[in-house]
């Protein structure tokens, strides 16, 4: 049920779904939010990522 939901809000939103592992996407974020957030931030999101 999850996976279909989550297939209609990408394609009601335009969004391609990504074929990267957890792994790669976890460290695309990070890398995302190294660039404006604060160390503390960083902290904060990558405890949330791991």
């Amino acid at each position: 049920m999850e996976q279909h939901l989550l297939k209609s809000w990408l394609e009601k939103n335009g969004i391609d779904r990504l074929s990267i592992s957890r792994e790669e996407a976890r460290e695309k974020l990070l890398q995302h939010f190294s660039g404006f957030c604060p160390d503390e931030a960083m902290k904060k999101i990558s405890k949330i990522l791991s």
